[in-house]
């Protein structure tokens, strides 16, 4: 399961933003497997925080429990951005290791 938060943030906010995820993703559940804050290189004021999880039931199970998706919601809001939110199932996937 992939779940995408997307927004477009003002340049004078790029660095709240950047802070604002770095302090709100130390509290991670064990089922997220991996998050990323990215930014959009044709248009940098587009951002986004890409959240790979275990299983969809792994998301649905912390997405209620831990409150996890209103603290990614608060890093844009933190920033005066309302964020779009996409879920993703993984048909497919390649790893390198």
């Amino acid at each position: 399961m992939i779940t995408i938060l997307e927004g477009v943030v003002s340049g004078e906010r790029w660095h709240m933003l950047e802070d604002t995820y770095r302090k709100a993703i130390h509290k991670i559940p064990q089922d997220l497997i991996q998050s990323f804050l990215v930014q959009d290189t044709k248009d940098p004021n587009l951002w986004r925080i890409i959240s790979v999880w275990r299983s969809k039931a792994d998301y649905e199970k912390n997405i209620e429990s831990t409150g996890l998706y209103s603290t990614c919601v608060d890093v844009f809001r933190g920033v005066g951005v309302e964020p779009t939110r996409r879920k993703f199932e993984v048909v497919a996937k390649h790893m390198h290791v």
